[in-house]
């Protein structure tokens, strides 16, 4: 057995243990939580914070860059998706009618995970904006409880997740320094904070 064979079947095993640990209350739950309509309750909530903190023009590039990660992000995933061709463990043939799906089955390939990719990569980038220790505790375990709710609901492997999550911060990361270059440029000045919020 190869090693990658060896994490592939680590990982499938995983999720079977995840999956599997379910809980007629907590259904509904993880269901919201992997629900895309939902998060944007949560986005229009950070730029009204934003809103109340900074003017306009700023509100408007931290919005952009918001839509930017999140669409950069989910191109990626998309690509990858396609290049490694693993399929989700509700396309299975070795898995069917073992999943506990609770969602349709979705596209065939899953890795990486581009909900995880997306949440992380939002939360990276509006904590550093923010740099608010309370906002960066919630939103990081939202994106953590989000990406869960992944594998709870039978649509990715905990692999899927960990790389989509990994993505998304370094995506995070990047497209917040990006966004200072930028702000620099936009307001003619180096702030020596680079925060919206202290």
């Amino acid at each position: 057995m190869t090693f990658t064979e060896s994490i592939t079947g680590l990982d499938g095993k995983l999720f079977l243990i995840l999956n599997g640990a379910h809980a007629r209350w907590l259904d509904p739950v993880m269901m919201v939580f992997s629900n895309r309509e939902i998060w944007l309750v949560l986005y229009i909530g950070v730029l009204v914070f934003i809103s109340k903190k900074k003017d306009l023009k700023t509100m408007l590039l931290a919005l952009a860059f918001m839509i930017l990660t999140v669409t950069v992000t989910d191109q990626a995933c998309d690509f990858i998706k396609m290049a490694v061709g693993r399929l989700r463990p509700s396309h299975s043939p070795q898995l069917n009618g073992i999943v506990n799906l609770l969602e349709d089955s979705g596209g065939l390939y899953g890795f990486p995970s581009n909900h995880a990719a997306d949440v992380f990569g939002y939360a990276i980038l509006t904590s550093m904006i923010l740099k608010c220790k309370p906002y960066t505790a919630g939103i990081v375990v939202w994106a953590a409880l989000v990406s869960y709710s992944r594998i709870y609901v039978g649509k990715h492997y905990p692999l899927d997740v960990l790389a989509g999550a990994a993505l998304g911060i370094a995506a995070g990361f990047a497209m917040y320094l990006l966004f200072v270059w930028i702000r620099k440029i936009m307001f003619g000045k180096d702030k020596k904070r680079h925060a919206i919020y202290n």
